[in-house]
């Protein structure tokens, strides 16, 4: 049945303060990775749907919601505070003032039955505060929320972050504590603000070669020119597509017994050499054409000793791998595999060391710290996987998490951004979800690929 009225209606908005304050206010200290993402001018935002009715015993509570979220901040007082400009040498920090969260209650007549799934929701981006581009960093809330009821009783969490905070396993982490503290009980995994270990060493040493390179150094983008002119001259398309898990196990199979075979392979080597391949065939790419396939590392584990669990703030190292399109294009994709295997294994303490040694001495020259990716010429793939976080752990007390999603918006500049999420525990385990954005043309010829074919479903689609 056609929807008759999809328009979202914010209804209030409000800040939500640390029931308990903390006073003085302090400062918080931002380590180099997580000053790796300050020239970010957007927002990291994702939606979390739950099918709740109007008659179910117990229903969401605007106020208990808030409630709950006043004394999470009294745990995690970081997200109530605003950015500042810290002494050691203009440095950035958090002020950690207690300003507060937006909290905004929204309403739609639409139903989330009105979405034969709700990776196909039209309204997504109104599910979060409006506007997720940052413009004045020192002023921006480093939190905001959006409550959005639907008519049929159901619900929608919007959150949109900073980057700069803290990474997505420490957001999936922030909301499991908020659903815990909610439905009364004591947060499974508290909060570990130690990042004052991700110090650089008292003479920041870079022993990694080509670093620029492959730390993802990049110059400042201006998004809203970029995204104009992607606008008018390409159309991109998002679509999701499922892999259960024995094409999971059969991809990784294949990569090692291919012709580059290397060993045991991970998940996520094998998908991404699988999707690297796949993607730059379809792109049609001339075989001197060199092809990058970007990605994070989650360095928690990998430092000696490791973070604790329940770190709070970005432990992730953006890099990438490089190739001639035609070696990717005529090879069995675990060629593309190995490369990526090979970059993973170098990120060692010392890898980890040197990043943060690398952005300290880029910070001493006084020179912008840009990491990202060009996207406007065709030949970048950004691969984001929260493939391994614990989303559908994430409970309120009311019905399950159904359903949740990364928020790409529709002006994002350029194409070639892959997403591997965890799919709905009912999907079964370890199935994975992969949102693509890419041009249009190419998608057409990627669902065309005999080997995408054999081992991707494709279940979705949405036109942006």
């Amino acid at each position: 049945m056609a929807v008759q009225c999809k328009n979202v209606v914010c209804i209030t908005v409000s800040t939500v303060v640390p029931k308990h304050p903390v006073v003085p206010a302090t400062n918080y200290f931002l380590s180099n990775l997580d000053l790796l993402f300050v020239s970010g001018e957007a927002y990291m935002q994702s939606v979390y749907y739950f099918r709740t009715k109007k008659d179910d015993p117990i229903t969401p509570s605007i106020q208990s919601l808030k409630d709950s979220l006043s004394e999470l901040l009294s745990v995690y007082p970081v997200f109530a505070g605003r950015l500042k400009s810290g002494k050691e040498e203009g440095r950035l920090e958090v002020d950690v003032n207690g300003e507060g969260v937006p909290f905004i209650e929204a309403t739609t007549e639409a139903s989330l039955d009105d979405w034969p799934d709700l990776h196909l929701c039209d309204i997504e981006e109104d599910l979060n505060p409006k506007d997720p581009l940052v413009h004045n960093i020192f002023t921006a809330p480093l939190l905001r929320v959006q409550f959005t009821s639907f008519k049929c009783g159901g619900i929608a969490l919007g959150l949109s972050s900073l980057h700069v905070i803290t990474d997505g396993l420490a957001i999936i982490e922030f909301l499991k504590a908020w659903g815990e503290l909610h439905r009364g009980a004591q947060i499974s995994t508290p909060p570990q603000c130690e990042s004052i270990r991700l110090r650089p060493r008292n003479h920041p040493t870079v022993n990694v070669s080509s670093a620029d390179e492959i730390f993802c150094s990049s110059k400042p983008v201006d998004w809203s020119q970029l995204s104009n002119l992607l606008g008018k001259s390409i159309r991109c398309k998002n679509i999701v597509f499922r892999i259960e898990r024995p094409m999971i196990d059969k991809c990784i199979e294949d990569v090692e017994i291919g012709a580059f075979s290397y060993g045991k392979a991970s998940s996520f080597e094998a998908l991404s050499g699988l999707l690297w391949t796949a993607v730059t065939r379809a792109r049609g790419l001339e075989d001197s054409a060199v092809t990058t396939y970007g990605f994070a590392v989650n360095v928690r584990g990998r430092l000696q000793p490791p973070l604790a669990k329940g770190y709070f703030g970005n432990a992730v190292i953006l890099t990438q791998v490089t190739a001639k399109a035609k070696d990717i294009k005529s090879n069995h994709f675990s060629f593309a595999a190995s490369i990526i295997h090979k970059r993973l294994q170098m990120v060692d303490p010392e890898f980890i060391q040197s990043a943060i040694d690398w952005v300290e001495l880029k910070l001493q020259q006084q020179q912008q710290v840009n990491v990202g990716f060009d996207t406007t010429n065709g030949s970048v793939l950004m691969n984001t996987s929260w493939s391994n976080f614990p989303v559908y752990e994430i409970d309120f007390g009311w019905r399950k998490l159904d359903h949740f999603e990364f928020v790409i918006w529709d002006s994002f500049p350029g194409d070639g951004f892959v997403f591997i999420l965890p799919s709905h525990p009912s999907a079964g385990e370890r199935s994975r979800e992969v949102k693509l954005r890419l041009r249009e043309d190419h998608l057409e010829r990627l669902m065309h690929d005999y080997y995408f074919q054999l081992y991707f479903r494709h279940s979705h689609e949405e036109q942006l």
